[in-house]
């Protein structure tokens, strides 16, 4: 089981990982990714010695004998990988109508550094992706943002999901010939990285708008809220297939004040999901951007 995020959104600032002067392995990591890390390699937290011990603030500590160099080197991708990744909670914009739908939802980025940064046009790797691939209409830059998006989601399932998944996207249009999430997820798929894994019935679960929906961009986000519990409690949203007992994996290209993931998760727990995971490109650096 995932561990509780607490906190709209997170990332891991501050950590220590050295071999210490008689060989043994010491890392210290916040209590969260303390958590994270066990659940994500319980064969390297067996090579301790000690198990997760409390320090100062909101920080545990844990000291490994006998690592194998690819065991360090995994402990140094886990830390460098939540560096940059953002993992995301619900926001207090979402708390009236929402309470812990997702399972676990992670951005691969911020879309940009600071306000400032955005404002001059500099934008992370995964945020200048994303800008090349829907605003100059540059597609062949997906594929490499499905490389990323692929090493995401091997992460996630080192958490060792029970049973098999299945990837779904934000619902949209029928109208909208090319829709990036869509074509992310589908990507995913094809990729023939999760084949093991994947729902051999349905790998893909479609959804789609059967009535049109008003353009949320702009819109305060308790109309936004409102829009899409609309859509979803007036059956304006079609699903291909019963998604009862699944696991489903969920991607989008933007996730803002996490309106759209959320609402959808919630959708999809009420249709009996069993977990539902987010995915998502990029993050906007405040929480009640639209």
């Amino acid at each position: 089981m995932f561990p509780a995020l607490g906190a709209s959104k997170r990332i891991l600032q501050t950590y220590t990982f050295r071999r210490t002067s008689s060989g043994d392995w010491y890392l210290r990591l916040p209590e969260y990714y303390a958590k994270l890390f066990g659940l994500e390699h319980s064969d390297i937290m067996r090579k301790s010695n000690t198990g997760w011990r409390s320090t100062e603030g909101d920080y545990k500590y844990a000291y490994f004998i006998d690592l194998t160099e690819e065991e360090a080197r995994s402990v140094n991708f886990f830390c460098q990988d939540y560096q940059q990744y953002v993992l995301l909670g619900l926001s207090d914009n979402l708390k009236d109508v929402c309470e812990d739908e997702l399972d676990f939802c992670l951005a691969l980025d911020y879309n940009s550094d600071s306000p400032e940064s955005l404002r001059h046009g500099k934008r992370t790797e995964i945020g200048e992706l994303i800008y090349q691939i829907k605003y100059r209409k540059k597609i062949v830059k997906s594929s490499e943002l499905v490389e990323h998006l692929i090493q995401a989601l091997k992460r996630i399932l080192r958490n060792k999901l029970n049973g098999d998944i299945s990837i779904s996207y934000i619902p949209t249009d029928r109208r909208n010939k090319f829709y990036l999430p869509r074509s992310l997820a589908g990507s995913l798929i094809a990729s023939g990285r999760f084949q093991e894994i994947l729902d051999s019935r349905n790998p893909l679960i479609e959804t789609t708008l059967i009535k049109w929906k008003a353009e949320a961009k702009d819109l305060h986000i308790n109309m936004k809220i409102k829009l899409w519990e609309n859509m979803y409690t007036n059956n304006n949203v079609e699903i291909d297939t019963d998604v009862s007992g699944r696991n489903i994996v969920v991607v989008d290209d933007l996730y803002q004040s996490g309106t759209t993931m959320w609402l959808y998760a919630k959708f999809l727990k009420e249709k009996g999901a069993a977990q539902v995971i987010g995915l998502s490109c990029v993050k906007t650096l405040r929480d009640t951007h639209n």
